[in-house]
């Protein structure tokens, strides 16, 4: 009975009365290119989206990481006070007391190196008695380059001199 149908198939397409039944191969051609466009473009969008994804986590583990040193860095600021500076070096302190606090933090503070290429640097010099502390790291995403974080601190102390 299967053979029969099949036979029947074959008589109709060959002549002619069953060929509406069927998609021509022009048709199945322009079907097959269009899919694949499509799954082309399909292709790009995912791949751009696990591509910002990767650079959204990285942005966030670096910023997270800088937040942490700058909370550190204020913790440090806090316990650094006139009575905890040795009486013998309280005058140079008072003095000048960004050097002390810029001294003091990088004897108790250490960079973050978690990051590769994340540095910091501290200065003394550009702005009067305040300490200005940049964090340098370049950006996950290829179109932005080098970014820069910047905290500006006085010396707790400063006010008891």
């Amino acid at each position: 009975m299967a053979t029969t149908n099949i036979l029947n198939r074959i008589r109709q397409a060959s002549t002619g009365k069953g060929a509406a039944a069927g998609f021509t191969l022009v048709e199945v051609l322009i079907a097959g290119v269009l899919l694949a466009s499509m799954m082309a473009a399909v292709g790009r969008f995912s791949v751009s989206a696990l591509t910002a994804s990767s650079n959204q986590a990285e942005r966030t583990h670096i910023e997270a990481t800088i937040n942490e040193n700058m909370q550190l860095l204020h913790q440090a600021d806090a316990q650094l006070t006139l009575e905890s500076i040795p009486e013998a070096d309280r005058a140079a302190a008072c003095i000048d007391p960004a050097l002390k606090l810029s001294t003091d933090i990088q004897q108790n503070v250490p960079a973050p190196t978690s990051i590769a290429g994340l540095t910091r640097s501290v200065d003394t010099n550009t702005v009067p008695g305040i300490a200005v502390i940049t964090y340098s790291f370049e950006a996950p995403e290829q179109s932005i380059g080098t970014e820069v974080r910047v905290l500006e601190l006085s010396a707790n102390f400063q006010t008891s001199c």
